[in-house]
This record gives structure tokens, C-alpha cells and sequence, in this order.
């Protein structure tokens, strides 16, 4: 029973990622090796409304280990007031133009607009 409201409830903060996602730039914190079945353990910090949000215990593949580092900003899409679901988008550049990040992050368009190689998640 616990397996299948695990499974709803994934399913459930997808579509709400999807649906409500916003984007912003956070900062690598700290990075550890993972625990069972998970490569690498990240812990992000980054700013909605003025208020620092943080995420510990992000689980990555070991494969970007040369992407990332300790301070490293990188894109993120996350449900604003939930921080139960986010997107890491390592894959992105953070343009040199980009120095402010709006209160409530970006939505879609901005990003679709502003960011190469941008493909939502």
C-alpha cells in the first residue's frame, strides 16, 4: 500500500512540475557520495520571493561528476512553496547576461526565448 501512494504521489509532483514549474538559478552547496542506488548527493540552495530555499539529498549520476563543483550555478525548475519536486538542468549554460533572477524565477517562455539548447523536462 505505501509502495502505491509512493508511486502517486511521484506521478502526482511530475504533473505538477510540469504544470506550475518555475525557473531559477540555485547554487551548489555541497556534494557527497550517494547512498544505494544513487551516484552522488547534491544539496542546492536558491532564492523565491526573497526567502533562501533549500534542497539537501538530490540524488545524481556519477557520470556529470566533472560538471560539477562546490558553488556552481546551474538552472532548476522547481513548484514554487513545494519543495518536494525539482528538474537539474546541468546541461544548460547560464548566459553572462543573466545576473538577476526575478523574485518568483522564470516561466516557460523566458526560458524557451532566452536559453540555448533549452528542452522542457
Amino acid at each position: 500500500m505505501l509502495g502505491l501512494l509512493g508511486v502517486l504521489y511521484s506521478l502526482y509532483s511530475k504533473n505538477e512540475l510540469r504544470e506550475k514549474g518555475r525557473y531559477t538559478i540555485a547554487t551548489i552547496e555541497k556534494i557527497t557520495g550517494g547512498g544505494k542506488g544513487c551516484g552522488l548527493s547534491i544539496d542546492i540552495s536558491y532564492l523565491y520571493e526573497g526567502e533562501k530555499q533549500k534542497l539537501d539529498n538530490n540524488c545524481v549520476s556519477r557520470s556529470i561528476v566533472g560538471n560539477i563543483y562546490k558553488g556552481k550555478k546551474i538552472f532548476i525548475k522547481f513548484i514554487p512553496h513545494n519543495n518536494s519536486a525539482i528538474h537539474i538542468y546541468f546541461e544548460l549554460e547560464i548566459p553572462s547576461n543573466v545576473i538577476i533572477v526575478p523574485p518568483d524565477g522564470w516561466n516557460k517562455e523566458w526560458m524557451k526565448t532566452n536559453i540555448s539548447n533549452f528542452a522542457e523536462k
